[in-house]
């Protein structure tokens, strides 16, 4: 996927930087007849050049049956930071929406999120597209 960072200064390392992400489902919480939520865990990596930023967090996710593939989540944690004078853990967050791409046989999703930091050089927004296992 790609971050596109929205402060000025981590701009000038770059608008668009490498961005990779995992993330594992710790327990279904609730299974409605019109959604489904679960907690996940989750790691992220962006990357330009010599700056990255590591999140690691804790997820609330809610799937919408009725709407056949909406998802959304939010999530809090700490990043791990390096680049730009300093490497740092800071508190971080995340909020996001996706979709489930109905394609036959192949669990693609597309999905955005806004990714926040203390540090708020690293604020900055998520584009990915990915797939379910």
């Amino acid at each position: 996927g790609l971050f596109l960072p929205v402060n000025s200064d981590t701009q000038t390392v770059g608008n668009e930087w490498f961005a990779f992400g995992a993330e594992y489902r710790l327990a279904k919480l609730n299974e409605m007849e019109d959604y489904r939520s679960s907690c996940s865990l989750s790691v992220d990596y962006f990357s330009r050049n010599s700056v990255s930023v590591t999140p690691i967090l804790l997820n609330y996710v809610i799937h919408e049956k009725a709407l056949s593939g909406f998802f959304a989540s939010a999530g809090v944690g700490v990043a791990f930071d390096h680049g730009l004078g300093a490497s740092n853990t800071h508190f971080a967050y995340q909020g996001g929406v996706g979709y489930d791409l109905p394609l036959t046989g192949v669990p693609l999703f597309l999905e955005g999120k806004f990714w926040g930091n203390d540090n708020s050089r690293f604020n900055g927004f998520g584009l990915y597209v990915g797939v379910h296992f």
